[in-house]
């Protein structure tokens, strides 16, 4: 397996995964990391290739605290319909390893949307970031039809 990064001009084939899966969060989106990058933020985006199959991807936001900055992988990384053991370890292994070769970083800090259990990652449980569950509430149609 190859981990490649993914450029802004080439942002199409990133997007196609990300649609063929059956849950991904806009946080791995490229409009969302297009957002953080107009806020300033630094966004890394990958894809984990095997041949010509995409398992996984991965987008990738440097954050800043007052000890030093950490790369936050928010609901992610996105892992291939039905991928299972070997591959999502070697998925986690090769974003910790690349991730890392920043020497100035402190910390890695994902939260997949897949139940995954940490210690065969070297990994330690936190507090997540994001909500683990949100709702939607329509707010199409005219304010006068919603008072009746």
């Amino acid at each position: 397996m190859e981990i490649r990064q993914v450029a802004i001009e080439n942002i199409d084939k990133y997007e196609s995964f990300l649609k063929e899966q059956s849950f991904c969060s806009f946080l791995q989106c490229s409009d969302w990391g297009a957002w953080q990058e107009a806020q300033g933020q630094k966004v890394l985006r990958f894809i984990f290739v095997e041949g010509n199959d995409i398992l996984g991807s991965a987008q990738v936001i440097l954050k800043s605290t007052p000890l030093g900055k950490y790369f936050y992988c928010p609901y992610g990384p996105v892992f291939k319909k039905d991928l299972r053991g070997e591959d999502i370890k070697n998925i986690f292994e090769k974003l910790i390893t690349n991730l890392k070769q920043d020497k100035n970083i402190l910390f890695v800090r994902v939260e997949p949307t897949t139940v995954l259990d940490l210690k065969k990652f070297s990994g330690v449980k936190a507090e997540p970031v994001q909500p683990p569950q949100t709702l939607l509430k329509d707010i199409s149609g005219s304010v006068e039809k919603k008072k009746k």
